[in-house]
């Protein structure tokens, strides 16, 4: 149906576009799209304008071009569309000659400058972090009132400690940068970006600029610093805490996660879904995720067997059959069904540690052990199911990832610790104690926090307080621990320097464009302490923007959704969205996909060795392998069953 509205308003756009389609709505499709139909070809476009441009122009490989769009409208279309690069690239021109003479300022709402083009010498839209000194200076100068804030970061981090983040990343250009951020509970500071072009990155290298970022911050104030998973920055971090016999460095959990993921799409049944899941999306408008082709199954079946796909040049080709094939194919979906049941814990886990909301450090933990929990679960229940699937998980859990800060956080996270279900493995506790020999240099202090863990374990004093229990979940660990530590004051100093870290270094991927922005051809004339200076201010201006705009989320809403997901991730699966139980139930997948000879499925009736989920988890198929061209068959189980161990690591 169109909407007659947004069909009235359409000729007052002036993008051409808006003459040659109309906006329609898709019933049960994403809302957060818009929708145009092409008034030559009856083709609906995912994406709006911007999509039907390159369907009517048939400029992008993402869009299926128009085959009845007339000669004059695609030449208009294609003028348009040039006419606007060429404006960009001169709006980019007058923007560097502002930077070039001082006369950068950005904006309150974070957007760039690109609304409008102001003349020298004009207020800009980042008049109002900037204090302009005054041309009598000689060279105008950029002071920002956003310092302001950021001081206010700083001045918590001798309350809560810090987290010092580094990441790199290369351009096309082949320019080397380090990013170096600081992050406590209050918020993430930039501190700064290091060309390293010329550098050889070994870990003598990244060492010493650690080291030095140690020796700068204050090592006192330093609790862990936080690198991706590479050899030179691991043997760079047992390096720094060689030296440095107070923090810890740990690795980016986002990192070995996505390691994680990336080794279970090797496995054939994911491989499987997702070759041919890329074949499906190469039809539509942008690449979707298994999770999005699994929501428009019926849909895509109706397309595909439709008399106007059939009769459509895409239709005769052979990599349109071979697409149509997959998509009318029952062992397709079982693959896409399996592969989304067997990673979406792990998706949500990812999601967790690269949120920005609250610290996370406190939650890593009880995460990994649930999202095993409900992989097993997924899968019948039965080990032969996720064992191999459990492996990979632990191999990199347990060798690369976990540390002794996220038994210690899951100690003194509150949530965990007066929980039935809390965890009893003797690794919690030792995790703790080692973090309080490593932290707590003072003896007669690490003595004093060891008799108030008494306190806090048993809900005495403030801990028992009626607010103290009903609150638990509603506050951060931090906030709870500021609020009702108040009778262990050394045991709280300690809780929030731990609950208060990241886990992540993620954030310091975000925002790349900033130093890209900055570096351009003419703008390297600048000077390079100038550069650096409107990277800072630019760079941090855009943390605090998103600062503010995550404070306005509600606790279930995940600023992820919003932002720094690339639309392209194969592995981002929307955990708000219920899964179509039609699709995701394994009983359900039992019943003509998953049926088969009487021989080659069973029902399990044992219970799930290593999960709290046994219970539920009896009497469901366990799914297996599925093969292009083979029938769908059921795992047998797999001799006698191993015991997975959870073997403690020395924590460096």
């Amino acid at each position: 149906m169109v909407r007659g509205k947004e069909k009235s308003n359409a000729s007052l756009r002036r993008d051409p576009s808006w003459k040659y389609s109309v906006q329609v709505d898709i019933g049960g499709a994403e809302k957060t799209y818009v929708y145009l139909k092409c008034n030559f070809c009856d083709k609906v476009v995912k994406g709006g304008v911007t999509r039907m441009k390159e369907h009517l122009s048939g400029s992008h490989k993402n869009v299926a071009p128009c085959a009845n769009v007339p000669d004059k409208v695609k030449e208009e279309i294609c003028a348009y569309m040039k006419k606007s690069i060429t404006a960009k690239h001169l709006q980019q021109e007058q923007f560097d000659d502002r930077v070039e003479h001082g006369s950068y300022y950005g904006s309150e709402s974070g957007k760039d400058s690109s609304s409008t083009i102001h003349s020298r010498g004009a207020r800009g839209p980042m008049d109002q972090y900037m204090v302009n000194p005054g041309e009598d200076r000689g060279q105008t100068q950029m002071m920002p009132a956003a310092e302001q804030s950021i001081e206010e970061i700083k001045r918590t981090w001798s309350e809560t400690g810090v987290t010092i983040m580094s990441d790199g990343w290369s351009d096309m250009k082949s320019m080397s940068l380090i990013n170096i951020l600081v992050n406590n509970p209050y918020g993430m500071v930039f501190l700064r970006s290091v060309e390293a072009s010329d550098e050889v990155k070994n870990a003598d290298f990244l060492f010493n600029l650690l080291d030095g970022v140690v020796e700068e911050i204050g090592e006192q104030l330093v609790v862990q610093v936080v690198t991706d998973n590479a050899s030179a920055y691991k043997a760079a971090g047992h390096m720094l805490m060689e030296k440095r016999k107070h923090l810890y460095w740990t690795p980016c959990a986002a990192h070995c996660i996505d390691l994680i993921l990336e080794q279970l799409g090797d496995l054939p049944q994911h491989k499987n879904a997702l070759s041919k899941a890329k074949k499906i999306t190469k039809f539509a408008t942008s690449y979707l995720t298994l999770q999005s082709i699994l929501d428009v199954r019926q849909p895509l079946e109706a397309m595909f067997t439709s008399t106007q796909w059939l009769n459509s040049a895409w239709g005769k080709k052979p990599e349109g059959k071979e697409v149509r094939r997959h998509i009318l194919n029952d062992k397709f979906w079982a693959t896409v069904t399996y592969a989304i049941l067997s990673t979406r814990p792990l998706v949500q886990v990812l999601r967790l540690v690269d949120a920005e909301k609250k610290p996370t450090m406190g939650f890593i933990y009880n995460a990994m052990d649930e999202a095993k929990e409900l992989i097993a679960h997924n899968l019948g229940g039965e080990e032969a199911s996720y064992r191999e699937i459990w492996d990979i998980i632990d191999a990199r859990w347990e060798v690369q990832l976990h540390r002794h800060l996220h038994a210690a956080a899951y100690y003194l996270n509150p949530q965990f610790q007066y929980s039935e279900r809390k965890s009893s493995n003797p690794e919690v506790k030792l995790g703790l104690y080692h973090c309080m020999e490593r932290l707590i240099p003072d003896l007669t202090v690490r003595e004093i926090e060891d008799l108030q863990l008494v306190l806090f374990r048993n809900r005495e004093g403030f801990f028992g307080l009626h607010a103290a229990k009903s609150t638990i979940v509603k506050r951060s660990p931090v906030e709870w621990w500021i609020q009702f530590g108040d009778s262990t004051p050394e045991l709280q100093s300690f809780a929030v320097r731990v609950l208060g870290l990241t886990c992540s270094s993620s954030g310091c991927e975000r925002n790349w464009s900033t130093y890209s922005q900055v570096q351009t051809k003419r703008r390297n004339r600048l000077s390079t302490l100038r550069m650096n200076s409107l990277v800072y201010i630019m760079h941090n201006k855009r943390l605090r923007d998103r600062r503010l705009r995550n404070k306005g989320l509600k606790d279930d809403e995940d600023p992820l959704v919003c932002e720094d997901v690339a639309s392209d991730n194969e592995w981002f699966i929307d955990d708000e969205t219920d899964l179509p139980l039609s699709d995701l139930q394994l009983e359900d997948l039992s019943v003509d996909v998953l049926r088969g000879e009487a021989d080659q499925g069973g029902v399990s009736t044992s219970a799930t060795p290593h999960t709290s989920t046994s219970s539920a988890a009896k009497g469901k198929r366990k799914v297996g392998i599925i093969e292009d061209d083979e029938d769908l068959n059921f795992i047998d189980t797999i001799g006698e069953e191993d015991s997975l161990e959870d073997p403690f690591s020395d924590g460096t």
